[in-house]
């Protein structure tokens, strides 16, 4: 099969696990993997050692949702529990702006560059600006 037989959501996929490869890195592995029909090309990486959950969600506009999570054993705030990588943009002083699509890449390179303490389990969001701002 070459790559040109793929259709869109095939090759979304592949770019995927083409730019999220440093997860397996960091020893995360494939949960769930979304393609078809009746969903968007997706991809659910998971750490249990860390604790993290990354969720790469594509839409039919070809725009990427990074979404990091984490499972605590008593969740009473959900809402602390995960968050979107481009709710932080502006935290972290990059030029990137929320609600503008970008493409995977640009989205790893701030992940690598900002947010990998927290891909490897050591710290969560909060306590990682908190450490920024010191």
């Amino acid at each position: 099969m070459d790559i040109e037989e793929l259709n869109g959501d095939e090759k979304a996929v592949i770019e995927i696990i083409r730019a999220f490869k440093f997860l397996r890195q960091e020893n995360y592995d494939v949960k769930e993997l979304s393609i078809g029909r009746r969903s968007n090309p997706s991809i659910i990486y998971s750490n249990l050692r860390a604790n993290r959950i990354v969720k790469v969600l594509g839409d039919e506009s070809q725009s990427w949702t990074i979404v990091i999570q984490r499972r605590k054993l008593f969740d009473f705030k959900r809402d602390d529990s995960f968050f979107d990588i481009s709710d932080y943009y502006k935290t972290f002083g990059g030029s990137m702006a929320k609600d503008k699509n970008y493409t995977l890449k640009s989205q790893v390179d701030f992940i690598q560059q900002h947010l990998m303490p927290v891909i490897k389990g050591e710290v969560w969001i909060d306590e990682l600006i908190k450490q920024k701002n010191k």
